[in-house]
């Protein structure tokens, strides 16, 4: 009986700890300058983080922008979302110091996986972004660093 409770307090104790390690993604960030930019503005408040964008491209006298936001919460549960030949599936969580997220969408008949691990700094001054996706059309990665305002 005293081996099980010391070996309950022993993992409260660990996952106490690992909870403390979770780093703080809030603030502006930015990427790019001039005819392209995008900004990440996060709020992080312990598990659920919102993130809204906004994106500026142009190319001579053409120029777009999106703009967008999300929330994510980083308990590791699956979500689900669908719609008119759409589906998805999202799981969010920590993965050490490196917030994941993982997407499968379903379109019709193509699918795609989508894994993207955002990471910080050790001094908490940059933020990156690496991106995996797999479709039918192949492998692509991206990796963006975004710097603090």
């Amino acid at each position: 009986m005293k081996t099980c409770a010391l070996t309950v307090a022993i993992l409260f104790c660990v996952a106490a700890g690992m909870a403390a390690q979770t780093p703080d993604f809030t603030g502006v960030w930015l990427r790019g300058d001039g005819a392209d930019t995008t900004r990440y503005t996060i709020d992080q408040r312990g598990g659920t983080l919102n993130l809204s964008h906004d994106s500026s491209h142009s190319a001579g006298t053409l120029s777009a922008r999106l703009m967008g936001s999300e929330t994510y919460i980083a308990d590791g549960v699956e979500r689900t979302a669908a719609g008119k030949d759409r589906e998805s599936w999202t799981t969010v969580y920590w993965q050490g110091p490196s917030l994941v997220i993982l997407r499968v969408v379903k379109e019709s008949y193509r699918v795609s996986v989508t894994r993207e691990t955002w990471s910080l700094s050790g001094d908490g001054l940059s933020l990156t972004r690496d991106r995996r996706r797999i479709d039918m059309d192949g492998v692509t990665s991206q990796t963006e660093t975004y710097r603090k305002q």
